[in-house]
Parts: structure tokens; C-alpha cells; sequence
């Protein structure tokens, strides 16, 4: 049964503009690399429930969850093999936190 050509016109627009909805939200995504094996076996993106391989790096968004390993150490990121929005920094470090100072 085909649609009627207004509906399947009013649906093709609905879907363009939920693809470039999903396009413009994308989070980037980084490979990181674990510090060690114990977090290799223990730490996983609690979100998505990546965890590493038995060896080398898994891929996670780059929200604040792997933000916040980076910072502490636990994770690494491998340059050169981030993916993620063109225009959209892929590196956390190349734009320094701004903290209230006590002056």
C-alpha cells in the first residue's frame, strides 16, 4: 500500500531534520588507552558499558566520564585515532580549565 505522496513527503522532511539533529549532538568519540591492567579489568564506560579489550584501547565518547579518567591518570588518549565532529576539539588538554582564583 502506498502512501499517500504529502504524507511521504511530510516524512522525508521529518527524517532529514532528525538526522541533522543527530549529527549536531553527536558526542566525539576517543580511543583511550588504560593505565594499567587492574583498570583495564575494572574501570568500563558506565554509559555505554565499553569496556577494553584483553589488550590495547577501546573507544569511548568523550564526555565528562572520560574526561574525568584522563584527568586522573587512568586512561590515556591515542593520538591520531579520535574520531568525533569536525571542528570539535579531541583533546581535553589543548584548552585549559578556568578555576575561580583566591585573588
Amino acid at each position: 500500500m502506498a502512501l499517500n505522496p504529502v504524507l511521504q513527503a511530510r516524512e522525508e522532511r521529518r527524517q532529514e531534520r532528525l538526522d541533522q539533529i543527530k549529527q549536531s549532538t553527536a558526542v566525539p568519540r576517543v580511543r583511550v588507552t588504560p593505565k594499567n591492567d587492574a583498570i583495564r579489568k575494572y574501570i568500563y564506560h558506565p554509559r555505554t558499558g565499553m569496556r577494553f579489550p584483553a589488550e590495547g584501547s577501546a573507544e569511548w565518547p568523550l564526555d565528562n566520564f572520560t574526561k574525568r579518567r584522563i584527568r586522573d591518570g587512568d586512561v590515556t588518549i591515542e593520538h591520531g585515532r579520535a574520531r568525533g565532529r569536525p571542528g570539535v576539539e579531541q583533546d581535553e588538554n589543548s584548552r585549559p580549565h578556568r578555576r575561580h582564583s583566591a585573588d
